[in-house]
């Protein structure tokens, strides 16, 4: 899994606008106001589970404050809206089949898992989707 870095110019242009201090995120997340001036100045990176932290008392998602090439909320709004289009017409499709009931499920459980599985790994910098081959190679091994 790809780590994770602090967007350190949007988290302090997000504690402007929300007119919080540095010691106050400190006392807020539990920590010294030392431990958020080392966020801040870029001295150290905190985990993904501070960075978590950090978006929840905040007000913003994880993604918000992440830095590099990573998936923003709207782009994974955008994904999952696709995503769930593509599903809807592909369950369309499975009904519609002459295949057992099981052999339907089964192949549903499987979009399900793999939609999941896309969704899990948008912090890692993967994206992915299920593909007709996909579902093709599912049904015919």
């Amino acid at each position: 899994m790809v780590k994770s870095r602090l967007d350190i110019e949007r988290l302090k242009s997000i504690i402007y606008e929300k007119k919080i201090t540095q010691a106050a995120l400190a006392k807020m997340l539990g920590v010294t106001p030392a431990t958020v001036s080392s966020y801040f100045v870029g001295r150290s990176n905190p985990p993904m589970e501070v960075i978590e932290k950090i978006a929840s008392v905040l007000g913003v998602s994880a993604d918000t404050l992440l830095a590099g090439d990573g998936l923003r909320d709207e782009q994974i709004k955008l994904i999952d809206a696709c995503m769930v289009s593509f599903a809807y017409e592909l369950q369309k499709g499975i009904v519609s089949l002459d295949i057992p009931a099981e052999s339907k499920i089964a192949v549903l459980e499987y979009i399900q898992a793999t939609f999941d599985h896309t969704r899990e790994n948008y912090l890692g910098r993967k994206t992915g989707c299920v593909t007709i081959s996909d579902l093709h190679n599912f049904i015919v091994n």
